[in-house]
């Protein structure tokens, strides 16, 4: 990748991110989430993809996380507030928590595939040894020759730079009208 490129791609995506109206409101809720995404970034400009990918998953479970367990008591459009957090859900799975951000904000609700997208691509990374392990051993099972099986053996599944890309911009997607939903519940 032509470093200049690398680096006009990774502006792009974060200036999509810091240049919506309501970023302070973003970051002051949400500020974990952003931090850890501006670590996917990092990871993608240096070409590593599959660490850029499992960041946002983190994105992506910390925002779930900050939503279910975050009572907003207060905040102004220059991100100034108070939120109050619900410690009884702070052990809770993922499911519970993703049920429970679904209630208190509708949007979740619709972005909720592009979420379980993105974990599924994180999980992937997540699990690779185990993943790899058991297509390898599945499709030597079925391989009839020896070169067909030295083939397989050559094989590499990874996370590409424009799999890693795509993950990125469904987070800032998901960043994104996630705080839409709360401006228009708290300014509208």
């Amino acid at each position: 990748m032509d470093e200049a490129k690398g680096k006009e791609e990774i502006y792009k995506i974060w200036n999509e991110l810091i240049s919506k109206e309501n970023f302070e409101v973003m970051y002051f809720l949400f500020g974990p989430a952003i931090d850890l995404f501006k670590e996917a970034l990092l990871c993608y400009q240096n070409g590593a993809y599959m660490a850029a990918v499992i960041m946002c998953r983190s994105v992506t479970e910390v925002l779930i996380y900050l939503v279910a367990t975050g009572d907003i008591k207060e905040i102004s459009k220059n991100g100034v507030g108070e939120v109050e957090m619900n410690i009884e859900l702070c052990d809770a799975q993922f499911d519970e928590l993703l049920e429970k951000a679904k209630e208190k904000l509708p949007v979740i609700r619709k972005l909720e595939c592009k979420i379980n997208k993105i974990r599924e691509k994180g999980n992937f990374v997540a699990h690779y040894g185990q993943r790899l392990d058991k297509q390898f051993l599945k499709k030597m099972k079925k391989a009839q020759s020896k070169e067909a099986k030295k083939q397989i053996e050559k094989e590499v599944i990874w996370i590409k730079k424009g799999d890693a890309f795509k993950v990125l911009k469904e987070t800032v997607s998901v960043l994104s009208k996630t705080t839409n939903e709360v401006v228009k519940l708290y300014f509208t």
